[in-house]
């Protein structure tokens, strides 16, 4: 099931980078608009970022046109993909359900940082 799965969400992923680099162009700024749109097409070219290429964009995703709640509705469909979602509903229950989803992820993350790998077990890393 875990490679169906992987293979499901990887689907999914060209879609969301589609979408990322479409909604770059509306970027208030001219160097992050650049910026996102480089990356996306590295991405699109199968090359993985790097953390500090991400993190120089991060700020594009806390407001308008990225921030979740500023989304299209065909992009929280995609991102509702990648997180095993059901696109099949109404926008705001759509963004609802991404805002739980992300907020669950962000905590795992940061209890993870908190105890560190070695805390878990071998099925705890592959899951």
């Amino acid at each position: 099931f875990l490679d169906a799965y992987d293979a499901i969400r990887r689907g999914s992923y060209p879609r969301v980078v589609e979408s990322i680099a479409l909604a770059a162009p509306s970027l208030p700024e001219p160097q992050l608009q650049k910026l996102l749109q480089e990356l996306c097409a590295e991405v699109q070219r199968g090359r993985q970022p790097r953390v500090a290429e991400l993190y120089a964009v991060r700020s594009v995703f806390s407001g308008p046109p990225l921030a979740l709640n500023k989304l299209q509705v065909s992009h929280v469909k995609a991102l509702s993909r990648v997180l095993f979602l059901t696109p099949h509903l109404p926008a705001f229950l759509l963004r609802h359900r991404l805002r739980s989803h992300v907020l669950e992820i962000r905590h795992l993350d940061r209890a993870l940082l908190r105890l560190g790998l070695g805390q878990l077990s071998e099925e705890e890393l592959k899951a």
